[in-house]
């Protein structure tokens, strides 16, 4: 999965960890990194998410926590927020007829 330097760099700010860091860490624990390329003006990092690792790290959002519990930085909180209040349950009556 090729991931943009650039998109990781918005997910955590000042607090983005170089390339090598990334890299170097991901080998560490539990992925390959098939290489580094420049693509424009933009790094782009290739990950091989081993198939134990795919139900959450094929996303860039996956990858991201990954990399945010690896090195102990939070995401930059987006706005995303639930709906306010309490869902109600539908109402289900039984007739005995």
């Amino acid at each position: 999965m090729k991931i943009p330097y650039s998109w990781l760099t918005e997910e955590f700010g000042s607090a983005t960890p170089s390339v090598e860091q990334i890299t170097d860490a991901l080998i560490a624990r539990c992925f390959e990194v098939e290489g580094v390329e420049k693509v424009g003006n933009e790094t782009v990092i290739d990950v091989k998410v081993l198939p134990d690792r795919a139900h959450y790290a094929l996303s860039w959002n996956g990858l991201t926590y990954e990399i945010a519990a690896i090195f102990g930085i939070e995401r930059i909180d987006r706005g995303h927020t639930l709906p306010q209040g309490v869902l109600s349950a539908p109402e289900i009556s039984i007739d005995s007829d």
